[in-house]
């Protein structure tokens, strides 16, 4: 054995500080249980007799998550066995001075980090694994915990204080160099790659294509006119998701001649509804009655006027179209502004001719989009258009919920990449 000049000078005391740090594992016990638990049953703590030299390590301790390791435990059960390996400074270092020991690993699950509910905000989707306590780790060194899971999920390990109880003195720091490397994470999630028809969209998605809507006189400027306010309001409802009553006017023509008119909505019902993506929007249509009576009632200064005849529609529908964008740092689609379209056909005409129709439905437009803006229909329909892909597409039949990570509208389709906990519809290899 040849041996350096070096090594001949070194007293035994530092010779047996040179040797190979040794590894400590502390392993939980792999059973199924992922309930919160401050000190988990099952953890055999041991640590390796080292005798560290004062004279070795020079830089202060830096302990850190190395690595989280995760294999298939059991496909049967889509159980997985996750381990979390702490080192002090790199693996085999002998620069650092002894971690003391003090604080805690905090291993947790986090099915989905974004799922969103309605209204916004997320709930919690956090499952904690193990909180176990950091023992003394020499330089280069490491300890590890393993613990078992059912369900793919986003695995996170952090090193951390013990949290305080309420109403506590925050806790001290860890005697720690560098707090950036604390925290590691892996992801066990599928893959999803899904292009949404308009089909799938309609079929999967009926609180959006649910449009109850009904526009009539309610509310009059003309005080000649109030004799023939209706009694109850105008309201747009789109299924359980939103609801608002509005006012509409009277709408007040001139002809040619100068003739002043007053038409007044009477009783106008939707009938029917859609949904589509249209030149990357959601279109949301509904269609209204036409076969009643008239829809429109003329007036001039406080009653009917031979002149100004009363108004039925041929066809009558009215659209409401959001253009949809992603948050990717939200991770939430979030809908446009609406552009609101009325698309009847009154025929209607007074005085010479004089064809008003586009006059009646610009007025139809403006009530029922104020009325819209004037709700945040906007964040309503895109908070929830982002919780029905998570609850229709992203989620599995046990409740585990998915990510999007990409949100394209195109015309006619919709491509979402994201990630799933289940394989049901994803590409999910096994790690």
């Amino acid at each position: 054995m040849r041996l350096s000049i070096a090594t001949l000078l070194l007293p035994a005391f530092l010779l047996s500080a040179c040797a190979a740090p040794n590894d400590t594992d502390d392993e939980m016990d792999l059973d199924d249980e992922v309930a919160p638990a401050v000190q988990p049953a099952g953890i055999t703590t041991s640590t390796a007799t080292i005798t560290v030299s004062p004279w070795i390590g020079f830089l202060n301790p830096d302990p850190r998550v190395a690595a989280i390791d995760v294999q298939l435990y059991d496909a049967a059960t889509d159980t997985f066995k996750v381990t979390v390996t702490v080192t002090n400074g790199s693996a085999g270092s002998l620069s650092y001075k002894s971690y003391p020991g003090g604080g805690e690993l905090y291993l947790r699950a986090e099915d989905n980090d974004h799922y969103p509910v309605s209204g916004g905000g997320f709930p919690s989707t956090t499952k904690e694994l193990a909180r176990v306590p950091i023992p003394v780790i020499a330089s280069g060194a490491s300890w590890k915990v393993s613990k078992l899971f059912k369900g793919r999920s986003t695995f996170i390990g952090t090193l951390r204080p013990v949290p305080s109880p309420p109403d506590y003195p925050a806790p001290p720091p860890l005697n720690d160099s560098n707090l950036l490397n604390n925290e590691k994470s892996v992801s066990t999630l599928c893959n999803v790659n899904l292009t949404l028809t308009n089909a799938m969209l309609q079929a999967n998605f009926p609180e959006l294509s649910d449009i109850d809507a009904h526009l009539t006189f309610t509310k009059a400027q003309n005080p000649n006119l109030v004799q023939y306010e209706d009694g109850g309001n105008s309201h747009f409802t789109l299924g359980n998701l939103f609801s608002k009553s509005f006012q509409i006017h009277e709408i007040y023509l001139t002809s040619v001649l100068g003739m002043e008119y007053y038409y007044l909505p009477r009783h106008m019902q939707s009938t029917s509804s859609s949904l589509s993506i249209q030149n990357g929007s959601l279109v949301m249509c509904s269609a209204f009655e036409t076969g009643g009576p008239e829809e429109l009632y003329c007036a001039v200064d406080g009653g009917p006027d031979s002149n100004c005849p009363n108004a039925n529609a041929t066809q009558l529908q009215v659209c409401v179209s959001s253009p949809l964008s992603y948050d990717s740092v939200s991770h939430f689609v979030k809908a446009g502004d609406p552009v609101v379209s009325v698309n009847a056909a009154w025929n209607i005409t007074i005085g010479l001719n004089y064809d008003v129709s586009d006059l009646v439905n610009k007025e139809l437009k403006k009530a029922l989009r104020d009325a819209l803006i004037a709700q945040n229909f906007p964040k309503i329909v895109g908070d929830n258009l982002t919780s029905l892909i998570h609850r229709e597409l992203l989620t599995d039949s046990y409740g585990n919920h998915g990510d999007i990570t990409h949100f394209e509208a195109g015309d006619g389709a919709v491509l979402i990449l994201g990630t799933a906990a289940s394989d049901e519809m994803a590409y999910c290899p096994y790690p």
